[in-house]
């Protein structure tokens, strides 16, 4: 529920970011796995009682879902 309402004033940033990634060369695969990587060090660090890093890890994990998201949506053809 609440990334439905973050998501209406965040997704223009994200598509202007995402844009500019899939310029760079980048897709939506590596920013998954990016996510899933930054993820799992959330995790450590919330298990090592390093809850301000794991918060802004967890943070930066749900925007690159977003801007995984995004370059899907920019790079994938619509029928």
């Amino acid at each position: 529920m609440i990334d439905r309402q973050t998501t209406a004033l965040i997704r223009p940033a994200l598509e202007v970011i995402a844009h500019r990634l899939v310029r760079l060369g980048i897709g939506a695969d590596a920013l998954t796995f990016a996510g899933l990587a930054v993820g799992w060090v959330a995790a450590l660090a919330i298990a090592l009682q390093a809850f301000w890093l794991g918060a802004a890890l967890i943070l930066a994990s749900r925007l690159l879902d977003g801007l995984d998201g995004a370059i899907a949506r920019a790079t994938t053809p619509t029928d």
